[in-house]
């Protein structure tokens, strides 16, 4: 069974990029689109939001630069 890591990254590599800008806004606007669904992956970025008295917005921007950094490490741009 593919991680929570791994199935963010092959969601963002399926929106094919193009540039390291682009995998940047790819990630961010991936975890904004799974958010929107309400898709139970992003749960612990909502339990951890909660914890600290966080919004989810806030934490749009950190999470989508981590993603990045992981999809980075995956693709050659």
């Amino acid at each position: 069974m593919p991680t929570i890591e791994k199935i963010l990254v092959d969601f963002v590599k399926a929106m094919n990029p193009q540039t390291l800008y682009d995998v940047q806004e790819c990630s961010i606007k991936s975890i904004q689109k799974l958010l929107e669904k309400n898709n139970p992956i992003l749960a612990p970025l909502k339990d951890y939001a909660y914890s600290t008295g966080l919004s989810t917005e806030i934490l749009l921007q950190p999470a989508g630069i981590l993603l990045r950094d992981k999809v980075l490490k995956e693709i050659d741009l």
